[in-house]
This record gives structure tokens, C-alpha cells and sequence, in this order.
């Protein structure tokens, strides 16, 4: 999970020298609206963790409910997302205007407020998924397709920087797209199952008999 979020943080500040290709108030105005999307990424965060410890405890008890779980995650992770976009498209300028920005960061920064809605979204739905991976041993998987995000964002930001910050924007949530989609395929395949083992959904309890059997067998083992 460190790994996962490092790689995520790190594409992030390579994103600001690309941005920088914009000028001073462009980096500033993504300085800022990136920090603001901070207060609705940690929820997702917190989605993940949950659907993590969720899916784990229950394969430790002998069920598998790594679909559910997914989608009760993606509803709760999604609607905040969707929330979040909803709010940071109304209240762009305010938001802009509590920083004590002037009026061309102000503006750069409401426009990329309002254009981040799309990624946002997609990445709540790919961060609180991602959970369901963690919580039964497929992390390595998912950080492989944050790696994959990472190294499709950066050129499409690069190609699109042109259009400046709605542009970025752009590159953002293409790229999310592409993780969400790698990251259903294998979520269908295996739900986060690590390869080579297998579910634990179906282990059979020993009845009272073969209990018996078993202990008499660790006795005649013992002498």
C-alpha cells in the first residue's frame, strides 16, 4: 500500500513539471486545487482500508465475499466522488478566493477545479476496489497497474499540456480510465487472488467424527 501511494504521489510531482511548462500561475493554481483534492482522495483512502480489513477477516473465517465487498465499496467510494466533483464544480471560485489568490491563479485554478470531476471519480472507484486486492494478498497486482497509470499519464500530460490545465486534466482521467479497466479484467478474473492459490470460498469443516479421527490421529503420532 506504501508503494502503491508513493508511485501515485511521485507521477503526482512529476505532473508539476510538466505543468510548469504552463507558467507560474498555472503552477500555482494546481498547487492549490491539488491540495484541496486531498480532503476527498483520504476518504477514498479510508474506503480502501475498510474494504481491506473487510475482505480479510472474512477469508479468515472461510468466506469469500471479495464481489460484494468490491461493489459496496465502489457505491460508497463512487457517491463521495461524485459528490466531490459536484461540489468542487460549484464552488470552484470560493474555494480559489479562500486562498488569497489573484485573479488569473483564481481563475486557473476554478478551471481546473472544474475539469477535474471525471478523474476524480474514476479514482475513487480504483482506490476503494483496490482494497479488495489488499485484503486478500493482491497488492502486488494492483501496484503493477498504478505503475501502468503512472507511466500512461505523464506522456498524455505532456501531449496535452497544450490545452493547459483542462488539458492535464484530460490526461489525468485517461489515464484512471485505463487502471480502471485493467483493474476490472482482473477483478473478474480472480477478485485479488495472488496467483498459484486458491479460494478459500468451499473449505468444508471437520464434522464431529472426523474430528475424533484427527485427534486420535495426533495422539498415536505423539507416542
Amino acid at each position: 500500500m506504501s508503494a502503491d501511494f508513493t508511485v501515485r504521489q511521485g507521477g503526482a510531482l512529476v505532473l508539476v513539471a510538466i505543468v510548469a511548462r504552463l507558467g507560474v500561475s498555472a503552477v500555482a493554481a494546481y498547487a492549490i486545487g491539488y491540495k484541496v483534492l486531498y480532503v476527498a482522495t483520504m476518504a477514498f483512502y479510508s474506503v480502501r482500508q475498510a474494504a481491506s480489513i473487510h475482505t480479510a477477516h472474512l477469508r479468515g473465517t472461510g468466506r469469500d465475499e471479495r464481489s460484494e465487498i468490491g461493489r459496496q465499496a465502489m457505491l460508497v467510494s463512487g457517491t463521495v466522488g461524485a459528490v466531490a466533483a459536484v461540489l468542487l464544480c460549484v464552488t470552484a471560485p470560493w474555494i480559489m478566493a479562500a486562498f488569497g489568490t489573484g485573479p488569473q491563479v483564481a481563475h486557473e485554478g476554478a478551471l481546473f477545479l472544474r475539469c477535474v470531476g471525471p478523474y476524480l471519480l474514476l479514482m475513487a472507484c480504483f482506490i476503494a476496489l483496490g482494497g479488495v486486492f489488499e485484503g486478500s494478498g493482491g497488492a502486488p497486482a494492483l501496484l503493477r497497474v498504478t505503475v501502468l497509470g503512472t507511466a500512461v499519464q505523464l506522456p498524455l500530460a505532456y501531449g496535452l499540456s497544450g490545452l493547459g490545465l483542462p488539458g492535464v486534466c484530460l490526461a489525468m482521467a485517461l489515464s484512471m480510465g485505463v487502471q480502471c479497466g485493467v483493474v476490472a479484467v482482473l477483478f473478474r478474473r480472480g477478485g485479488g487472488r495472488p496467483a498459484g492459490r486458491g479460494a478459500v470460498k468451499g473449505r468444508r469443516s471437520l464434522d464431529a467424527g472426523e474430528q475424533g479421527v484427527a485427534r486420535s490421529a495426533v495422539r498415536r503420532g505423539s507416542t
